[in-house]
């Protein structure tokens, strides 16, 4: 009996003895099996965590890769996600410049994709902007989006709802429009953007209209024939060099008429720009580049010309009254650096008025392709009546400042940027 408990007792704690060495192999088994998954998860983590980081870095159809805005492509650009944008509070308007990040080329806006449009402002349509290669005051124009470097090239902006006035939101107080050119190359991937520092003024009768026109490549025989356009936006035409068009070939042209909006104090707001867009295609030869130049120049000899006999109307500035100046000048400082700037000499002369456009100060700053400052000009804009002593003329001019950018993010000494000025008849300047 003995025995056969002692066997019973054996058994049962060889039969422990089995299990607890069973138990340690399975703990270990499992333990690995915790183990490999746990680097796993890690490593799959890693992987998601890389993915995330190369597609910021790389780009990605999931993610949007933001040209510069101001310098376009060449200063470089970002990726985000969509749901980095929203978390950023961007907007857009509706051409900013925008793509899928594993697209090719620059024509691409925030209005073409449907995924943006929670964050994207509606397209205006209010103006819209044709071109014809036949002036529009001359009749027989060709309403047309495709030019070659040896066409002439010219617009009207129409109002579609309302007035220019409307559809510009042009102040009772307004300093005139903007014109800006965009340049696209596909081919290399950039844009070059170029916008006149020169603001074209409506008259009265033509912010209540809904039409005016304006030459961008013009001929001079419309010129010497009277069939000129109600301006001369001379920017597209002189920027014909070997830094704007690199080669020849196709490029493609957006125009962009705008208007900085005022509060109703008359103070601008800044961003918030009234613009509107329209494109042609352009096709460039470096052969045509030198007759472009020169029809140019003569065509701004003769509006020059014409303005020195001309008698203009007094434009609103004169009875306007002056904004607060603030640039950190004086009147009589700007005065003085006005009549300075001449050489020789003006003639003996009177400053009957002196006007500034209304302004919260500060510069603007124009960079070269790769975001580097060239110079910077005013945000205030003054303009001048002069008559001179002997009675007999009397004329007015508009004229900013601005400083070149000397390197190290200095700016040199503040000179003048002056408008073409304009004669007057004196017995208004009273």
């Amino acid at each position: 009996m003995k025995k056969i408990t002692l066997s019973i007792v054996i058994f049962f704690i060889g039969t422990l003895t089995i299990q607890a060495q069973l138990g340690g192999l399975l703990k270990k088994a499992k333990d690995k099996v915790i183990e490999k998954k746990s680097t796993e998860n890690i490593a799959t983590q890693q992987s998601s965590s890389n993915d995330e980081v190369a597609a910021k870095v790389h780009g990605s159809a999931n993610t949007y890769y933001l040209y510069d805005q101001q310098y376009g492509y060449r200063s470089g650009g970002s990726n985000y996600t969509l749901a980095a944008l929203k978390q950023q509070d961007i907007k857009f308007t509706p051409y900013s410049h925008v793509r899928q990040s594993d697209e090719k080329g620059t024509f691409h806006f925030a209005k073409d994709y449907p995924e943006l449009a929670n964050i994207t402002e509606p397209v205006n349509n209010d103006l819209t902007i044709t071109f014809s290669n036949k002036t529009f005051t001359g009749g027989g124009e060709v309403i047309t989006n495709s030019f070659t470097s040896a066409n002439g090239i010219y617009a009207k902006i129409t109002a579609t709802k309302g007035t220019l006035k409307d559809a510009l939101k042009l102040a009772d107080n307004d300093d005139g429009i903007k014109f800006q050119f965009v340049l696209y190359d596909d081919n290399d991937e950039t844009i070059n953007k170029f916008a006149t520092i020169e603001k074209f003024q409506l008259t009265d009768a033509q912010a209540k209209g809904k039409t005016i026109t304006f030459d961008i490549i013009p001929n001079l025989a419309n010129f010497s024939n009277g069939k000129q356009s109600d301006f001369w936006v001379g920017t597209f035409a002189r920027k014909h060099d070997q830094y704007t068009f690199k080669k020849n070939g196709s490029y493609k042209v957006a125009v962009v008429v705008s208007n900085e909006m005022v509060d109703d104090w008359g103070k601008l707001v800044y961003g918030k720009d009234i613009e509107y867009h329209s494109f042609f295609d352009y096709n460039f030869s470096a052969k045509d580049a030198a007759a472009v130049f020169d029809e140019a120049d003569k065509v701004n000899d003769l509006k020059n010309a014409a303005k020195k006999n001309a008698i203009t109307a007094l434009p609103k500035q004169w009875a306007e009254k002056t904004s607060a100046l603030a640039m950190g000048l004086t009147q009589a400082q700007l005065i003085a650096m006005y009549q300075n700037s001449f050489s020789p000499k003006l003639d003996p002369h009177t400053v009957v008025k002196f006007h500034a456009s209304p302004s919260n100060g500060g510069w603007t700053t124009v960079n070269n392709d790769y975001g580097i400052p060239i110079y910077r000009y005013s945000n205030q804009w003054y303009t001048i009546f002069v008559k001179f002593n002997n009675g007999k003329a009397c004329f007015f001019q508009g004229f900013g400042l601005r400083q070149q950018y000397m390197g190290g993010g200095t700016y040199g000494k503040a000179f003048l940027d002056k408008n073409d000025y304009h004669m007057a008849d004196c017995e208004t300047m009273k």
